[in-house]
């Protein structure tokens, strides 16, 4: 029996041509989730000037993101525990303070020296430590030694004013509490609980943790849209591997998205699920309106001006934003219809998931 056409969605069958014809494929649901991921993995950061570790704060709270004339300015309540021997590497403690890491355009750390005026509860630092990845801001008993030097537990406001033009291509910091050594020449004991995150898409007070300051997520959350065309494939005739490339301008898949110039510097996982599941060999199927027991296997591959990606993407391959706010891709399809499959319409829908990775 001869197969006319197989349509990714629907199609009306005639079977007078020894060919599969695919008319058409829609995607729908076309930006499934765009999530920041972060890794879970301990960085283990080797920082000069921590001794150790401890619960120098028992949470963090209500954090918040402004912009203020030519400022950022970054919130965070911190709500210490009392800095008990236990928890001061049993040294003597000098100062509360904390750790502060920025970002380059490319998310890699910055020497931050003296980039923030900072004050907690009102009162400014008056000390600073810097390091190649990061600085402790603390006080010495100056004018700020009235809020930083209280050891008993208590929650405090801490502010940080940093100027637009240092960070503007990546506006986001990592924040970490700490406590300040006196006989430590200037040592701190972290916070066990790591960093936390504030920034532009800081929301609702939150205050996220993520463990490896040195692959941050992006700086700012993307509006991402993406666009899908239909496809006409032409004829694929039946018992043969066809490979089809879809290079006009109107058949690329396009993704459209705003935000800083951290966007482009992020890598991204790209992946597409369809309805009517996989092969034994790992690949998507078109399954017939009239017959589900009639499929034909296929796979489809995506590529920019720098990436191709190979759906399904089982080896998790990444690509990159291009410049300018819009990357296309070049579709090709590799169809493989069975000489012996029956004739009919065809469907299939794919939805497609974008995560971005750190």
């Amino acid at each position: 029996m001869s197969i006319n056409r197989i349509l990714l969605n629907r199609m009306v069958v005639s079977g007078n041509s020894p060919h599969i014809k695919l008319l058409r494929k829609r995607s729908i649901n076309p930006l499934g989730s765009f999530l920041a991921f972060v890794g879970l993995i301990f960085s283990g950061e080797a920082l000069a000037h921590i001794v150790s570790y401890s619960d120098v704060v028992a949470s963090y709270s209500d954090c918040t993101f402004q912009i203020t004339g030519f400022n950022y300015v970054y919130g965070i309540t911190l709500n210490f525990n009392a800095a008990t021997q236990a928890r001061i590497d049993y040294s003597t403690f000098q100062s509360r303070g904390y750790l502060l890491m920025a970002y380059n355009a490319n998310g890699t750390p910055i020497n931050s020296e003296d980039i923030a005026d900072s004050a907690l509860d009102g009162k400014s630092n008056d000390q600073l430590y810097g390091d190649d990845n990061y600085v402790l801001y603390f006080s010495q008993g100056g004018q700020g030694g009235v809020n930083w030097s209280k050891a008993n537990a208590f929650s405090a406001r801490l502010v940080m004013k940093i100027p637009i033009a240092r960070i503007s291509t990546w506006p986001a910091i990592g924040v970490r509490a700490a406590n300040v050594l006196t006989t430590r020449g200037g040592l701190s004991v972290a916070d066990e609980k790591g960093w936390i995150y504030i920034g532009p898409s800081t929301k609702g007070g939150n205050c996220p943790h993520y463990s490896n300051p040195t692959d941050p997520p992006p700086a700012v959350f993307p509006k991402v849209t993406m666009t899908a065309p239909d496809w006409n494939l032409g004829e694929l005739p039946a018992g043969e591997e066809t490979v089809l490339a879809l290079p006009a301008t109107k058949d690329q898949l396009c993704f459209n998205y705003e935000g800083v110039t951290a966007l482009t510097s992020q890598r991204y996982l790209i992946n597409a699920t369809n309805s009517n599941g996989l092969s034994a060999n790992g690949r998507y199927l078109l399954k017939s309106l009239e017959d589900s027991s009639q499929t034909v296997p296929y796979t489809l591959t995506l590529k920019s001006s720098t990436d191709a990606v190979f759906l399904p993407n089982t080896l998790n391959r990444l690509f990159s934003l291009d410049a300018g706010g819009r990357t296309c891709f070049t579709p090709t399809f590799n169809a493989q219809p069975d000489k012996t499959v029956k004739a009919g319409a065809y469907s299939d829908i794919l939805t497609f998931t974008v995560v971005a990775k750190p």
